[in-house]
């Protein structure tokens, strides 16, 4: 059976151990034994521009170099694959990371933490309160026949107001067709932190329901495409709700003419809309 697992860790511009602000995100996800890295660094225009080595270092102290990462005008991309022996060979399992650290200069350092050893307290409390569930039910003294007709009783009931497998098909669909689409298009984080887009163009709309296809015929967004030859399309993070992004520069008439042709929001890096910020013009759709 294949263990999956994926978590975003958000890195911090570190001076002399004190946060001084946000330096970018490391997106890491757990196939069985393989560990993939995916680390986005920016806004540290302090760092002067060169590779720099890119540490791991575990609960128990052990500490290693996995890879090295090239920042240029404070922003820099990194992507890696590691099998678990990899790392263990060093004396560090995947699941053993601490933390993730970039010296860059003396007291200067880019450094984000797993969280794992959290998550294991948190996963032996919740063992323990089952293994208390479980003794307590062993304690009842509802007859054995009693409880069963009394737990098929409230299934039958659950079962006529909702079915699971109702609830689940339509989202299992989004998240496969979702997945497909960012195998297909290019990836991209048009706001600097751990959101993904894809970068679509008008011809490729053929990915959204009916009922938005239509879109590519946009004046707005056409205008927009041209302007910049490209369009985003990500995904909320609840739900089933999908956004098609326009690129353009923010002005409040401009603003307007977006609403005319139905896009109702705007959304930048930093997330406030100033007049000549660059960013995108958004509106839902379905896929």
């Amino acid at each position: 059976m294949c263990v999956y697992d994926k978590r975003i860790v958000y890195l911090s511009c570190m001076e002399y151990g004190s946060k001084i602000k946000r330096a970018g995100f490391a997106k890491m996800e757990f196939r069985d034994t393989a560990c993939f890295l995916d680390m986005h660094i920016s806004g540290v225009e302090e760092a002067e521009e060169g590779k720099y080595d890119i540490y791991v270092t575990s609960y128990e102290g052990q500490e290693c170099s996995i890879g090295r990462i090239l920042l240029y005008r404070g922003k820099g991309d990194y992507r890696a694959s590691y099998a678990d022996g990899m790392l263990e060979e060093k004396g560090i399992g995947c699941r053993e990371i601490e933390k993730i650290y970039i010296g860059l200069s003396h007291g200067l350092q880019i450094q984000g933490k797993t969280g794992f050893k959290e998550d294991n307290k948190e996963r032996a409390v919740r063992e323990q309160k089952t293994d208390t569930g479980e003794t307590e039910k062993k304690k009842s003294r509802i007859p054995e026949t009693k409880a069963a007709e009394i737990g098929e009783e409230r299934t039958d009931l659950l079962t006529e107001r909702i079915s699971p497998a109702e609830i689940r098909i339509e989202e299992v669909i989004l998240n496969d067709k979702w997945a497909q689409l960012c195998q297909t298009y290019p990836v991209v984080h048009p706001y600097e932190d751990e959101r993904e887009y894809i970068s679509i163009q008008p011809k490729d709309f053929v990915i959204m329901t009916g009922d938005y296809q239509h879109l590519a015929n946009n004046s707005f967004l056409l205008h927009g495409f041209y302007n910049y030859r490209h369009l985003i399309l990500g995904r909320e993070w609840q739900g089933d709700c999908f956004y098609l992004g326009v690129p353009g520069v923010y002005y409040e008439r401009e603003k307007m003419v977006a609403r005319m042709f139905g896009f109702e929001a705007f959304e930048c890096s930093g997330g406030r809309a100033e007049a000549g910020r660059f960013g995108y013009y958004l509106r839902k759709v379905n896929i």
